[in-house]
């Protein structure tokens, strides 16, 4: 395990707290963290690894912004994990390959006539 995995792994155990303390809130349970639940989760991951805040090339705001999309593709990515066993996730999966494979079908189809 890489140590961005890891920082990671460990970012998924904050944002799964963050989302139980606001269903204890009273507030829906979501998949979706909400965009401050993000910033906390970057606040945390900054505060433990003070050293991932530095980049020589970055500003502190392109550093921030770079972690928060790191942390929300990981979520994204993990979402699409679980989901892909649904019956509605297969069937979009399929309506995907059927699009893909009708455009290439109708511009080979074309390319048969007679060249002049």
């Amino acid at each position: 395990m890489t140590f961005i995995e890891f920082i990671m792994t460990e970012t998924c155990t904050d944002i799964a707290q963050l989302q139980c303390n606001r269903a204890d809130d009273g507030k829906k349970k979501s998949r979706y963290p909400t965009p401050r639940q993000y910033d906390q989760v970057v606040d945390k991951i900054f505060k433990r690894y003070p050293q991932l805040s530095d980049a020589p090339n970055l500003t502190p705001q392109g550093i921030r912004e770079l972690w928060r999309l790191r942390v929300r593709q990981k979520f994204q990515n993990n979402r699409k994990q679980k989901d892909s066993s649904l019956p509605i996730a297969q069937e979009r999966k399929k309506r995907r390959k059927l699009q893909q494979i009708k455009p290439h079908f109708q511009t080979t189809s074309q390319n048969r006539g007679y060249m002049d």
